[in-house]
């Protein structure tokens, strides 16, 4: 976890450890920044921040063949 990229995060279920929940911030200087706000800001927009596009929010299945066949990624949030 500590060598993901800036604005990815993702962490396995308690439940099941072959699903990931997944956070992709929008990139900077875009319509769907969310990554540089302040905290403030952050709390502000947290109702607002998944449908504005701030945040993705995705879930990562990794299969009981995985690496032979690749893992399953759906977005949660509505694009």
């Amino acid at each position: 976890m500590s060598d993901s990229p800036p604005g990815i995060s993702a962490a396995p279920n308690e439940e099941n450890l072959r699903h990931f929940d997944v956070s992709v911030s929008g990139p900077e200087s875009s319509p769907y920044e969310g990554a540089s706000l302040s905290p403030q800001m952050q709390n502000l927009r947290k109702e607002r921040a998944d449908r504005a596009g701030g945040v993705f929010k995705l879930e990562l299945y990794l299969p009981e063949e995985y690496p032979m066949n690749p893992p399953k990624v759906r977005f949660l949030t509505k694009i």
